[in-house]
């Protein structure tokens, strides 16, 4: 199982990631609706139009390790806080 820090590691050029236009990228990409925040549907929307097969709960908990305010949204500064720790995590 990967949960959802490892897949944006593994998915983000760490040299490069960081730069607010690719932060914006990156959140729009999991934003589906446009609605400013990304949700556990979107998600699993992402997810299903990528191809990748995850369970139900396999997408529930990768959400809830970064919905850490249990609002059931991510706004873009959650989503750039979590990006900015878990890359700079990965470089040490």
């Amino acid at each position: 199982m990967i949960n959802y820090t490892e897949f944006l590691t593994a998915t983000v050029d760490k040299k490069t990631a960081l730069t607010m236009q690719n932060l914006w990228f990156a959140f729009h990409h999991f934003d589906v609706d446009n609605s400013g925040f990304i949700t556990e549907s979107s998600l699993q929307e992402v997810f299903h139009r990528e191809g990748r097969k995850f369970s139900p709960d396999s997408i529930r908990d990768m959400f809830r390790q970064v919905d850490v305010d249990n609002k059931g949204k991510i706004s873009f500064e959650d989503f750039t806080k979590l990006m900015k720790s878990t890359l700079e995590a990965a470089n040490h």
